[in-house]
């Protein structure tokens, strides 16, 4: 439990560096910055085009097809970007992680889900843990939410990025 009250901004921080260090083409929305910028690493100007390596947007709902609520000026800078790795971002508190339905917001659907808890995979078959924060296990964190979640075969632990900036193996 003390483990799990100790997640914080900084570990979801990190594993959204992890998983946008290496690519070259990323679009972040404000708040995507704002929880990177502790970190002090160099980060992209939002790249534009067709096509991106990683959209990262904060959303406060999260459906069971991916489907997140994202603010219009969001939806229309990524409405015709392709992307095979978007991500979304969920800073909801713990208790309120995901919902199962969205009203008629702006939507971006996601491939993957990052939460201080957890990182969770779109899937067809709903939403599969693929990576565990440590001190939390699948059963603590299926009981903070309300849809079922799947658990992947291979679920790991999460995959941070260095706490230093020089280790980051980013040239600068």
């Amino acid at each position: 439990m003390t483990q799990r009250r100790n997640t914080t901004a900084a570990t979801l921080a990190r594993r959204m560096w992890a998983a946008l260090r290496s690519k070259p083409r990323v679009w972040l929305d404000a708040p995507c910055r704002a929880l990177l910028a502790p970190l002090e690493v160099p980060l992209p100007d939002n790249a534009a085009g067709p096509t991106l390596d990683v959209v990262m947007v904060s959303s406060e709902q999260v459906g069971l097809d991916g489907r997140a609520s994202v603010s219009a000026a969001t939806a229309a800078a990524v409405a015709d970007c392709a992307s095979d790795h978007t991500v979304v971002v969920s800073t909801l508190a713990a208790a309120r992680v995901l919902v199962t339905a969205l009203g008629p917001a702006p939507h971006l659907t996601a491939t993957r889900v990052i939460l201080p808890q957890c990182v969770l995979a779109v899937q067809p078959e709903g939403l599969v843990v693929v990576e565990l924060a440590a001190g939390v296990s699948a059963a603590d964190l299926q009981q903070r939410v309300k849809p079922t979640l799947y658990i992947s075969s291979r679920v790991g632990g999460l995959r941070l990025a260095p706490a230093a900036p020089a280790d980051d193996g980013r040239a600068t």
